[in-house]
């Protein structure tokens, strides 16, 4: 393995241990990825549970969101949201661009890490505006 291949693993895999800290994530996404051993695979397992579960609660908070607005207003983050999913899978696309054996960690990686965002800020504005 090369330095550089070394050196983004270890970067990633500091990420996925930083990312269980955060409160946002399930208790069950930190207990998966602490049964993985560095495996990738099941690591990539984890993530994919994970991001089930994050894209679920984003349903549901947009849902509430969108049924609880005013119709105006309902319109505007119906556009939001269409641009949000735009630049989450440009960041994405992005991110996989050189390819090689990392990219798809670091592709699941941040494309969970922007779903978490996104579901605390449809929480937020539930909590807000509801």
């Amino acid at each position: 393995m090369s330095v550089k291949k070394f050196a983004l693993a270890l970067t990633l895999g500091l990420s996925l241990v930083s990312l269980n800290a955060h409160a946002d994530y399930s208790q069950d996404y930190e207990k998966c990825l602490e049964a993985t051993n560095g495996v990738t695979a099941d690591m990539l397992n984890c993530m994919t549970l994970e991001e089930e579960r994050q894209d679920a609660m984003l349903n549901v908070y947009y849902k509430q969101l969108m049924r609880g607005l005013e119709p105006e207003h309902a319109n505007l983050l119906k556009e939001a949201q269409r641009a949000w999913i735009k630049y989450r899978d440009a960041r994405v696309n992005l991110a996989g661009y050189d390819g090689g054996s990392m990219a798809v960690l670091s592709v699941g990686s941040i494309h969970l890490e922007m779903t978490v965002k996104r579901v605390d800020e449809l929480k937020q504005m539930c909590d807000n505006y509801l």
